[in-house]
Order: structure tokens, then sequence, then C-alpha cells
């Protein structure tokens, strides 16, 4: 292993290894102020061979947006073996530190790594939890995807929190495609948080937008009851 002076334009962004389900903005922005402020940085991890980014996503987008591509970053370049120790190495890594690593994240981590022919001790290892919580997590937080034409085995798919009463069960092509766009919180707590801004006089009855939606969730709900 070895660091060296890279462009950080040249360093390859592979979310198929990235142990987080997207990079956060805010966490970016925060590493903007950081380095603003005159702090030093880790160094960045990629793949020797590829110049993919195994740790430090975020560090990243935080000196292309202040610097641009052309700007020299501190990278330590590691060889792996294959793209099973590679993952293994991000999961570890991202796992350790930094922004955490969430429960969807995790269960998307269990799975990739099955994918790539890792064993429960060493995906457990890498994200730092225990054997018996991995499955715990393969228990609670996997449904999985309706077989189709193309993909006559179905696949598994992690659940994030509001739905995880679907563990185990089958889900269609639709309910697995908006997977990632739910929140992390339970059902309940957004009807909650609607009612309390509504019965705190807090909603903002003047966003055209916002009305809009509610009036598509009133039909919805109309149609549920």
């Amino acid at each position: 292993m070895k660091t060296q002076k890279i462009k950080v334009g040249l360093l390859i962004e592979d979310l198929d290894v990235y142990p987080r389900e997207s990079i956060d903005s805010t966490h970016v922005g925060h590493i903007v102020d950081a380095i603003e402020s005159g702090a030093t940085l880790p160094p960045v991890v990629a793949d020797a061979n590829s110049k993919r980014i195994v740790d430090g996503f975020h560090r990243c987008r935080g000196y292309r947006r202040l610097f641009g591509d052309d700007y020299e970053v501190d990278v330590l370049l590691v060889e792996y073996a294959d793209e099973a120790e590679l993952f293994a190495d991000a999961m570890r890594r991202n796992s350790a530190h930094g922004n955490n690593v969430t429960p969807y994240d995790r269960t998307r981590c269990i799975l990739i790594g099955e994918r790539l022919g890792l064993d429960d001790d060493s995906i457990a290892a890498a994200l730092n939890i225990t054997v018996d919580r991995l499955a715990n997590i393969r228990l609670t937080r996997i449904g999985k995807r309706r077989a189709t034409a193309t993909n006559p085995d179905g696949a598994d798919v992690p659940l994030k929190q509001p739905v995880r009463h679907m563990a185990g069960q089958t889900l269609t092509a639709a309910q697995a495609k908006v997977m990632p766009d739910l929140g992390g919180n339970q059902q309940a707590f957004y009807a909650n948080q609607l009612i309390k801004l509504i019965d705190a006089k807090l909603l903002d009855v003047n966003n055209e937008k916002l009305m809009e939606r509610l009036a598509v969730l009133r039909d919805k709900l109309g149609e549920l009851m």
C-alpha cells in the first residue's frame, strides 16, 4: 500500500461497492466546512488498479465542490485480490467512522456481500456486528421481489424501517422500486408529525405544492377507508 497525490477527478465513484444507500449532500457540506476551516482529513482509500473509491466518497465530493476535478488529494492505494475483498474493506472502513451506516445500509451490505461470496463471519466482522445480529437482520429486514420472466428467481430486497412488516414476504416490482425513496421511521411517525403540524396550526397552507399533495393524500386515504 502506498499514498500518492492523485487528481480527485480521476477517482471513480462506483456505487456498486459503496456500503451506503447514497451520498449524503448534507455530510458533504460538513466536509466542505471542515476543509475551509483548515482541518486535515485522512487520505482517500482507492483500489490501486481501477482507482475506484473505497473510502472517502464524501471527502472527494467536498474537494471537487471546493477546488474542481484537477485538485490533487492524498490517496492510499490498496491492491485487492478480488471484488469481495474490496467490498469487505469498504464495509469495514465505512462502518467504523464517519457518517453513520444505517440499518438499511447494513441490510444492503449483507445482500451485496452474499452475492460476492462473502461468508457470514466476514460480513459481520466488516460491519462491526455479531453473527447473531446479522441473522436477525436477515430475518427482519429482507423481503423477496416477485419473480419475473427476466428474473425467474426473484431477488432479496432490503427493507426500510416503515415496511419491516413485509419481512419474508414477496414484494411486487412497484413495492421494491419505492424502497430507496422511503424514510427511516415507523409509519405512525409520519402520520403523527402531520397531525401535530395541523393541530398546532403550523402547516404551510400557502404552499400550493404541499396542499396539492395533501389533497392527493386525502383521496388515497378515502380509498382505503
